[in-house]
């Protein structure tokens, strides 16, 4: 048994000697090297500030066709009836009746302003307002329009 203890002892000490730090080890030479910083990466760069564009808000489509504003005659009380009549059918008249009664008084307007262009009498176009005002009333009153 002593014999055995002898070998061991001896692989023992040759195992430690041949870990000497004078003897090179198995590994490359660049992991022997101590490692070198890396330096810090620089910061980004602030973010360059977008100029905001204004968000552009469109108006909803209308729901159905209405009938615009018209160019003024001169004329009040033409101005007057054909104002009233245009709001009248745009906020009480269903869209199915409008798009009958909004020709006509396209209709009316276009006479008198052909009248105004032939240089018709003045008091002549204030007749026709008038009795385009009456039948326009007659017209509507039912839909709720009797003041025009």
């Amino acid at each position: 048994m002593a014999f055995r203890h002898i070998v061991l002892i001896s692989l023992l000490v040759a195992g430690t000697a041949a870990c000497s730090r004078e003897q090179p080890s198995a590994l490359p030479e660049q992991a022997q090297k101590p490692a070198t910083p890396v330096p810090a990466a620089a910061p980004p760069p602030p973010p360059v500030p977008v100029a905001e564009t204004p968000q552009v808000v469109e108006a909803p489509p209308p729901l159905d066709e209405q009938l615009a504003a018209f160019e003024p005659t001169g004329y009040t009380a033409c101005d007057e009836f054909f104002e009233n009549a245009r709001q009248c059918i745009n906020t009480r008249i269903s869209p199915d009746e409008r798009s009958v009664q909004g020709p006509e008084l396209r209709k009316s307007v276009q006479l008198v302003t052909d009248s105004i262009k032939r240089d018709t009498k003045p008091e002549r176009i204030e007749q026709t307002c008038k009795r385009l005002r009456a039948l326009a009333q007659r017209k509507l009153a039912d839909k709720g329009c009797a003041a025009i």
